[in-house]
């Protein structure tokens, strides 16, 4: 009741499409992750409500400690379940979509600080996509924390980057205890996922192999 009555609440069409594919990113992950092996449950059991500040709040009352991240932009929706005892954050942009204006691009270099400025030139690749490598390891790391944009991006500082493979690794100054894990989506999204520092993902290699259409799922860490 609690997600329709959400949903109702939203009069635009492509918000309650980005609300559904959320939604189903979410309960997708949850059921992958926890549920696969129990045929007694259906995606339909799992409710997603919302925190005060808006953080995805699972509520399913066979298990405990259950939550979700979940992230969406245009066409791709992204969702991360995890237990408690181990929080993950996951944000998703797209290089070229609707939602990313060259206002919005000004923006997100305006919230840099002069080291992450300085370091743009630093690499080969893209200032956009290291643009956006910086804006979604910060948001994940806010969903983390679950203070999402209400403090300063300058606190999520990102003082170290490197790259293996299609792999961007980069590790907070404030926050040492964590580290993000940056990729592409397809050609046209940029995608990264903060975790503790001395956590890896089991299925990263899955993951980057993947095909993507409409969504984009991880399940867990180990």
């Amino acid at each position: 009741m609690e997600e329709k009555k959400r949903f109702r609440q939203y009069h635009v069409l492509k918000r309650r499409e980005s609300y559904l594919m959320g939604r189903y990113a979410a309960k997708q992950a949850i059921y992958n992750r926890f549920l696969t092996n129990i045929e007694r449950y259906s995606l339909s059991d799992i409710c997603i409500g919302e925190g005060i500040f808006h953080f995805p709040v699972v509520s399913f009352p066979h298990y405990q400690n259950l939550q979700v991240c979940i992230s969406h932009n245009d066409c791709y929706a992204a969702a991360l379940a995890f237990s408690e005892h181990h929080p993950m954050g996951i944000d998703i942009e797209k290089l070229n979509g609707e939602s990313l204006s060259s206002d919005k691009t000004e923006s997100i270099r305006s919230l840099l600080t002069v080291t992450e400025r300085e370091r743009l030139v630093q690499y080969s690749t893209s200032n956009l996509e290291l643009l956006l490598l910086y804006w979604t390891a910060k948001e994940a790391l806010s969903k983390v924390l679950k203070t999402g944009l209400m403090t300063g991006f300058s606190l999520y500082e990102i003082d170290q980057i490197e790259r293996e493979s299609n792999v961007w690794k980069s590790r907070f100054k404030n926050f040492p205890q964590y580290k993000a894990l940056t990729f592409r989506v397809e050609k046209d999204a940029v995608c990264s996922i903060v975790l503790p520092r001395k956590s890896s993902l089991h299925n990263m290699e899955e993951v980057l192999d993947t095909e993507f259409s409409e969504r984009v799922e991880t399940e867990g860490a180990r």
